[in-house]
């Protein structure tokens, strides 16, 4: 079973948190038949995700979080309309 669920902050516009729970192992569904394929790259420490996304502007959004229990990403997402 594959899920999450996703809070926003009534105090701070936009702002919301999310949660998942995520009990694959990606290693086995692609990497382990590559030869290049690094295991400590793709290990998982935990089954739980968890993000920050805040929207800083209507066309730029950060987000943060924190996967497989050993990893930090940190992302802003521009948006035109051109």
């Amino acid at each position: 079973m594959f899920g999450g669920v996703e809070y926003f902050f009534p105090k701070v516009k936009g702002l919301s948190m999310k949660v998942e729970y995520d009990p694959y192992d990606y290693f086995d569904f692609s990497a382990q038949n590559r030869s290049d394929a690094i295991y400590e790259l793709r290990k998982k420490d935990s089954d739980i995700n968890i993000g920050f996304s805040y929207p800083v502007r209507e066309f730029l959004t950060i987000d943060a979080s924190y996967i497989k229990g050993n990893t930090f990403n940190l992302s802003f997402h521009y948006r035109s309309n051109i």
